[in-house]
């Protein structure tokens, strides 16, 4: 951690990831506010929500096409913060639900394409001692601002209108721009053959290559995807469950969203403060095996102070996996094309697992009671992610 002060390239990537990241938490409530605003319908919400998952399952592509142009994965960023700083004002002359999906869609591609290439720089940044601290402190700053981000967001909404938070949100991606341009990292291009093989004959071909040289980062991802199918079952349960067992649901609902929020960010604390030492491998089938039994017990608790305990471990465990996650694929993975390919593919799965488990359940809800999903859900998360270990017990062992 002593280390991290002195760095200046990761304070400024770290700096640029906490400014803009406000912005965009400020704007996540008042863009919906917007759209139902204009249209009076609680579906194009829905729509809207859809449009912010589902870039993640092109960012690969739109980063290997960067790459192949020999940008790296700060120039990829820093193109990502012109592009949102250029769009964000234009939400403000938005009148139709399409123009709000699109811009949202495109918007959020940019967030999903710079993602992996910001995990990449720490690697650049950092000495290898140094990864999982920087990973960890990354994590709070976006944790903290995704807890008081949209608080801000609501309060300026409210005092200053929404251009005021949309140009305020477009002038951070700027500021991010510009801090980012301190940062220095000698990678510019492909430097040798095993680089330049990441990004040329397919995504297919890569998968492969991760399958075949990587297996314990595998084992990571793939967890990672079964596991969050529960995670992101979370954005229909919640919800319905609320609804159906507490009175004042809308004061609940926030409530026990911020429990979640909440526990994610006290997780980064704990981790520093305790398993920072542990073997990563351990701490991360530990917080994963924790997360899915609360994930259970907060489905079926009838205490909405006992359901918003659950989630804040949940959180706390989803938060120390993140960073597991992250430092195990920076250390693994030497070349940063083939890294920042690997948390595109990363990413992408997990996109997929949110976007199926959530579009699942709201069709099940409509059939099968809010405590049998929640048991179904965690039954097959966690049978899927023991089934998957026991046939991959090698890449336990190494």
């Amino acid at each position: 951690m002593r280390n991290l002060r002195g760095n200046r390239n990761f304070i400024a990537l770290l700096t640029a990831q906490l400014v803009s990241s406000l912005g965009d938490w400020s704007t996540s409530i008042v863009i919906p506010v917007l759209l139902y605003k204009y249209t009076g319908n609680s579906a194009t919400t829905a729509v809207l929500m859809l449009c912010r998952f589902l870039p993640a399952l092109l960012a690969n592509w739109i980063i290997r096409g960067l790459q192949l142009r020999f940008l790296n994965p700060v120039a990829i960023m820093r193109v990502m913060d012109l592009i949102r700083m250029l769009l964000f004002p234009i939400f403000i002359v938005a009148t139709a639900p399409w123009h709000f999906y699109v811009l949202t869609f495109v918007t959020y591609l940019c967030s999903a394409v710079a993602k992996p290439c910001s995990l990449s720089v720490v690697k650049l940044c950092c000495e290898s001692d140094d990864l999982a601290s920087a990973n960890n402190l990354l994590g709070a700053g976006q944790n903290l601002l995704m807890l008081i981000g949209p608080l801000i967001g609501g309060i300026l909404y409210a005092s200053r209108g929404a251009a005021f938070v949309l140009v305020l949100n477009s002038a951070t991606f700027l500021v991010s721009f510009l801090i980012l341009l301190r940062v220095k990292v000698a990678h510019s291009g492909p430097a040798n053959s095993a680089e330049e093989a990441w990004g040329r004959h397919g995504l297919y071909r890569d998968v492969l290559r991760l399958a075949r040289s990587y297996p314990q980062i595998v084992l990571f991802i793939v967890v990672d995807a079964v596991s969050g199918f529960a995670f992101g079952a979370l954005n229909t349960l919640i919800p319905a469950g609320v609804q159906l067992r507490f009175h004042n649901s809308a004061f609940i609902y926030s409530a026990l969203l911020s429990s979640l929020t909440g526990g994610m960010l006290i997780g980064n604390m704990v981790f520093q403060r305790w398993f920072i030492r542990f073997k990563l491998l351990r701490v991360y089938l530990v917080a994963t095996s924790v997360a899915l039994v609360f994930f259970l017990l907060s489905g079926l608790a009838t205490m909405a102070a006992l359901a918003a305990v659950f989630l804040a471990i949940v959180g706390l465990c989803n938060s120390m996996q993140d960073v597991v996650l992250a430092t195990s694929v920076q250390a693994a993975v030497e070349d940063i094309r083939g890294l920042t390919t690997v948390f595109a593919i990363s990413e992408s799965l997990a996109a997929v697992s949110v976007v199926v488990s959530s579009a699942l359940l709201a069709v099940l809800l409509q059939k099968v009671s809010v405590t049998t999903l929640t048991i179904l859900v965690f039954a097959l998360a966690t049978g899927g992610c023991v089934v998957y270990c026991l046939l991959h017990r090698r890449a336990l062992a190494t």
